[in-house]
């Protein structure tokens, strides 16, 4: 039977913009009213939407955060399903939430219609970077790719492909596709964070075997790019104050790379899980806050 990969937010959406407002935490001013813009940029001939939060203080930006919803998602719909802009406008980072023009992302499995159909999505995520480091004049040119189920897969092409451009990823719900493992030469080391339910049966926590759509399991995507980053060290440990956590890391924040797999013992499918904050989880694992 052929896998169909979806992943559908319904949310009603008023117009194209919608706001977000901040209160004062841990000393930070609070923010005036935000406005979440659709844009658009021409990639090879084909125009491509994506949504973009900007922090007030624009003259002192220090990143993109790039966050790539699931299959039949779109990037407007994905940014008020998780809550995730206030993380990054009280870092101070750019938001920015790209739409898959045909309901999925060209994952590089060659096993969906982005794929056969060639979509230049990696394109796209260079154009992104390229005018909103020079329209807001980015300090430090931080980015990072966080994806969500087949918007994860597409995560994983990434930081095989992109790794230059990134400087760190996290993917949740998902995993890596098992073609796209075969084929990924990253040129430099990849930090990773991956939050995955143990009972995810979308994209199957444990991998799966069906020919292009096959999956490495979690265990093996994070083992995959600890070979590649050549890292030796492991440790397990149960999350601090929370028994249905379990946490793999290998490396350690003197090393170049840092990686860490949290599995929800008993997480499905989803953004959200019990016991653990999803978003703080990304920004402190990014940000290397408390690693």
């Amino acid at each position: 039977m052929f896998l169909v990969r979806i992943f559908v937010i319904t949310l009603f959406l008023t117009s194209c913009v919608h706001k977000s407002v901040l209160e004062k935490d841990s000393g930070i001013d609070r923010l005036s009213e935000l406005v979440m813009e659709k844009k658009s940029i021409s990639i090879e001939g084909d125009e491509r939407t994506y949504s973009v939060l900007v922090p007030k203080t624009s003259d002192s930006i220090k990143g993109i955060f790039f966050l790539f919803h699931g299959s039949n998602g779109s990037g407007a719909e994905f940014s008020m399903g998780t809550g995730f802009n206030e993380q990054v406008i009280k870092e101070n980072y750019i938001a920015v939430y790209p739409d898959a023009p045909i309901g999925n992302w060209a994952e590089g499995c060659n096993c969906n219609n982005a794929d056969r159909l060639e979509i230049k999505d990696l394109e796209f995520v260079d154009g992104i970077i390229d005018y909103l480091t020079t329209e807001y004049k980015v300090v430090d040119g931080k980015n990072y790719a966080i994806g969500f189920s087949q918007g994860g897969l597409f995560t994983q092409r990434l930081a095989c492909e992109r790794s230059k451009k990134f400087d760190g990823f996290a993917v949740i719900a998902a995993n890596m596709s098992k073609p796209l493992s075969v084929n990924c030469t990253p040129e430099s080391k990849v930090s990773q964070l991956i939050i995955q339910g143990k009972f995810d049966k979308v994209l199957n926590y444990e991998g799966s075997d069906n020919g292009a759509l096959s999956l490495l399991s979690a265990k093996e995507t994070i083992e995959f790019w600890a070979e590649q980053n050549e890292c030796a060290l492991e440790t397990k440990k149960i999350h601090e104050g929370n028994s249905n956590i379990s946490v793999t890391t290998y490396c350690d924040e003197d090393k170049q790379s840092n990686l860490r797999l949290i599995t929800v013992l008993t997480g499905t499918h989803s953004w959200f899980f019990y016991g653990i904050n999803t978003n703080e989880e990304i920004v402190n694992f990014l940000l290397k806050k408390g690693n």
